[in-house]
């Protein structure tokens, strides 16, 4: 059952890399994969850290994640709209 689980969570998260995560606090497959997750995870250490940083996913007060946000804004000019050649 674990396994299962994992694999889901997996998906998930690959899905949402892809999707791009300003699409997490809309993901309810993930939501409802991380509460299953959640359940097995204090079965081991390794399995409690892993939901430990899922749960960072869903924290809106999140550092981390805010200063990546940052970042990114900074890397990426603001062009408008592109003008046609």
């Amino acid at each position: 059952m674990g396994i299962a689980i994992l694999n889901e969570l997996q998906d998930r998260l690959h899905t949402l890399a892809i999707a791009g995560t300003n699409l997490l606090s809309e993901d309810f497959r993930l939501k409802k994969t991380a509460e299953q997750f959640h359940a097995i995870a204090l079965s081991s250490p390794v399995l409690s850290k892993i939901d430990q940083m899922i749960q960072c996913l869903f924290d809106e007060n999140n550092k981390e994640k805010e200063n990546f946000r940052k970042e990114k804004e900074e890397r990426i000019p603001k062009c408008g709209h592109f003008a046609p050649s």
